[in-house]
């Protein structure tokens, strides 16, 4: 789909509070325990795991074991609130397809939606994709968090080869607003480490967290945006926070950072 020129019909919307939804093969749930997006766009209950995203209650007992369906089967989920949803057209290129459900699309045009984040900023998440129609139901959101890096919090260490030579420049993708990133148990952390800010590919608006315990192996770390040091250097044997938010866009992050040190 290409963008168009000219105004079209407003967006047709689906207001969703109780979604049918696909379960996974395996699964037995129970009617008002919690249901969770699995990451590949099937809905399961809770486990030992951080990449589920609790959406809502199941609405009835449903059974895809080996004693059931024993097969992905149909189950329908309280979402405990309305969910807004708009139709966007669905790329043909890189469209986005049923197993997105749960996870997020990104704008390719003024009205179309792909799967391709490459340089594309994240339209919102996809509850439902109609092949028929090739449109894609979408939530609009400020601020998405996506069944695949839901885990508010993140422990880097070098041990656990987060640093290379000390150093670490996470990925866009894995700066999801709201994380908290707690930097090393200072098992593997030596002197003038250095934090990089990615340069592109993250939301407007995201924030995220950084903390470390300096004492803990008497490391040292500046945050910086390419080569150019947003900080001070975090002295070692101190504790300290540092907030940085992306007052640019996708296609250019400026990152502002305010920090505090304990003694």
């Amino acid at each position: 789909m290409t963008a168009t020129t000219q105004s079209i019909l407003k967006a047709a919307t689906k207001v969703l509070r109780y979604p049918q939804l696909i379960l996974l093969s395996g699964q037995k749930v129970y009617r008002n325990t919690f249901s969770c997006f699995n990451g590949s766009g099937k809905v399961v209950g809770p486990s030992a795991a951080t990449t589920l995203l609790t959406i809502g209650r199941f609405a009835d007992d449903y059974d895809a074991s080996a004693t059931g369906a024993n097969a992905d089967i149909k189950c329908v989920v309280d979402l405990g609130r309305d969910v807004c949803t708009e139709a966007f057209v669905n790329d043909t290129v890189n469209p986005v397809t049923a197993a997105a459900v749960g996870n997020v699309c990104y704008l390719l045009d003024n009205q179309t939606v792909t799967i391709d984040s490459t340089s594309h900023s994240i339209a919102g998440r996809v509850w439902e994709v109609n092949t028929t129609e090739n449109i894609v139901y979408v939530q609009v959101l400020e601020t998405v968090t996506t069944a695949t890096s839901n885990a508010k919090t993140a422990t880097l260490d070098t041990a656990t080869a987060n640093f290379t030579g000390n150093d670490w420049a996470p990925a866009a993708a894995t700066l999801v607003s709201g994380t908290t990133f707690v930097i090393g148990s200072g098992s593997g952390l030596a002197a003038n480490a250095t934090l990089t800010l990615p340069g592109s590919g993250v939301a407007a608006g995201t924030e995220v967290r950084f903390a470390a315990n300096g004492a803990q192996g008497a490391f040292t770390v500046t945050i910086r945006m390419g080569t150019t040091a947003i900080t001070s250097t975090l002295t070692a044997s101190k504790r300290w926070s540092a907030r940085a938010v992306n007052v640019g866009d996708a296609t250019t992050s400026i990152w502002v950072v305010d920090y505090t040190v304990d003694a």
